[in-house]
Formats: structure tokens, sequence, C-alpha cells
């Protein structure tokens, strides 16, 4: 999957989360307050859905994917 394609499906989780936030590869969610965590732990499970991966607390972490670019990155592989 191309990363365009993850950025948008990633920005319809948002959506779907009724945060209409436009986002970039760059969008730190948590750190500039685009979702609380709860939200985000909802994002995560939206994620873990649709890609059909799961995504354990040390992945989040240590990966930081709360930034878009990283969970880019992360669902790429």
């Amino acid at each position: 999957m191309e990363r365009v394609e993850i950025l948008n499906k990633l920005q319809q989780i948002l959506k779907e989360l009724k945060i209409q936030t436009e986002i970039t590869e760059e969008t730190a969610l948590v750190n500039e307050n685009i979702v609380d965590s709860m939200e985000f732990m909802n994002y995560i499970i939206i994620i873990e859905e649709m890609f059909d991966v799961s995504i354990s607390d040390d992945d989040i972490a240590a990966q930081q994917l709360g930034i878009v670019k990283n969970m880019i990155d992360y669902l790429s592989r």
C-alpha cells in the first residue's frame, strides 16, 4: 500500500472519531493536542482492525506511533 493511501486511511479514521483536523506525515497527534489519550487508544484500535495488525504498547512508545510518519512507516512494513 502506498504512503498516500495509508495517510488517507488514517485521516478517515480521525473523521470516524469526529476529529476534523487535516493531518500530514509530520503531524504529532498527541503532542499537538489533536487527540487526547482515550481518542488515541480508539485510533489505535481502529488501525488494528483496519490494517489487520496488532500494535503493542511497547511499539506505540518505542516507535512514537503518535507521529503520523512513524505510523505510516510501521504500517508499511
